[in-house]
């Protein structure tokens, strides 16, 4: 008899371009993506937050089955502090089956022990500006941070991960436990094995940290190689609180 595969159902903002390929490409057999999108035409505040308001409708969307659901933008979490909670309630699902892009980003920081993180970011000023608070509430020390400064949501995707690395790498990160690159919609996860090497800190990227949480929490334990040193943690250690 096949054993069912266990399944992911994704909440991703419309001009997401990365995380479908990337999770694609990195989920190893047994597991699932589903998709479903929130629209969202612009990167303000209120466009975040006016995204936001689809998730009960693309929630109805999802398949059956669902062994864990994210939401799969971390600006939400920075322009509606509670997002976790609130999204929590909306979908019917408690700590350990839900992710959502800021919380998995937290519990691969966490679980790597580092406190003082060197942060990239691709936001333009108004969210950029949330970030070293988000970071500071949850229990870190952000030591350095730079953003991309990209306006338009539909340029995000287009930076290639030699882009991304070399602007992180032009951060003077001194001191830092990791480097964290956030966002869904940058691509980062073929960047990640070069700039471990070339920085000598771990490296978190949100879409890496939504995979690493994903498979933790199905039970998944088979090895995805080149994502880094939060891959070569024992994937059946507890997630940090």
């Amino acid at each position: 008899m096949n054993r069912q595969p266990a399944r992911v159902g994704v909440l991703v903002p419309s001009n997401n371009v990365v995380l479908e390929p990337e999770l694609y490409r990195h989920l190893p057999i047994g597991v699932e993506a589903h998709f479903a999108r929130l629209r969202v035409t612009a990167s303000g505040p209120e466009h975040v937050r006016q995204m936001s308001t689809e998730s009960e409708r693309a929630l109805s969307e999802m398949p059956p089955g669902l062994s864990v659901l994210v939401y799969a933008c971390l600006s939400t979490s920075l322009v509606s502090p509670g997002w976790e909670a609130r999204f929590g309630l909306l979908a019917g699902r408690s700590a350990g089956l839900l992710f959502t892009a800021a919380s998995a980003t937290v519990t691969a920081l966490r679980a790597l022990g580092a406190k003082r993180i060197a942060v990239v970011t691709p936001y333009p000023p108004a969210i950029d500006a949330l970030v070293p608070g988000w970071l500071i509430v949850h229990g870190f020390e952000p030591v350095a941070h730079a953003s991309m400064g990209i306006d338009d949501i539909h340029e995000v995707g287009k930076r290639s991960p030699s882009e991304v690395a070399r602007f992180a790498r032009s951060l003077a990160a001194d001191g830092a436990d990791a480097l964290c690159i956030i966002a869904t919609d940058l691509r980062t996860l073929d960047a990640i094995a070069g700039l471990e090497r070339d920085l000598a800190v771990p490296v978190v990227t949100t879409n890496q940290a939504l995979l690493w949480c994903c498979l933790r929490a199905v039970g998944n334990q088979q090895r995805v190689s080149g994502l880094g040193a939060l891959f070569d943690r024992r994937m059946s250690e507890d997630l940090a609180p």
